[in-house]
């Protein structure tokens, strides 16, 4: 005999849509990857040219270099941008609920520290990328 039950809901299957800031950090992010992906190919180019000299090269890889530095910093700020976010409409509901259940509160962290994630993911292919020009940098520093 099989005994019936009623419906089981297990919270951490529950998926929700993304909300349109969280939409808008993962558009933000998958822009810094293309513009590390262009920047890549440009790294690959200039460090394999023999064009215009050494000098010219060094002064380009160093260009960006830099450049890449600073699209490190993109995602963090973009991500520090929604979370903040994400806690305002938080606290306001909170506001709003006579009795806050911690469920709440979790999956909203939960949320933002899944959004943190693929910020660093995506700041950590920068870093790799930059370490790449800089390899590369190096070798032209030591040839010439």
């Amino acid at each position: 005999m099989a005994q019936e039950t009623g419906p089981q809901w297990d919270l951490r299957e529950i998926n929700s849509p993304l909300p349109v800031d969280a939409r808008i950090l993962v558009l933000v992010l998958v822009g810094v990857s293309i513009i590390a992906v262009i920047k890549l190919v440009r790294a690959v180019r200039i460090s394999h040219s023999k064009r215009e000299g050494i000098l010219n090269t060094r002064n380009e890889l160093e260009l960006l270099a830099r450049s890449i530095t600073q699209w490190m910093f993109v995602p963090f700020f973009a991500w520090a941008l929604v979370a903040a976010h994400h806690m305002y409409r938080l606290c306001a509901a909170l506001l709003l609920e006579r009795h806050p259940t911690w469920f709440i509160i979790l999956f909203e962290l939960r949320e933002i520290f899944v959004l943190l994630y693929l910020s660093a993911f995506v700041a950590f292919g920068l870093f790799l990328l930059r370490w790449y020009v800089l390899k590369h940098l190096g070798r032209q520093s030591s040839t010439s």
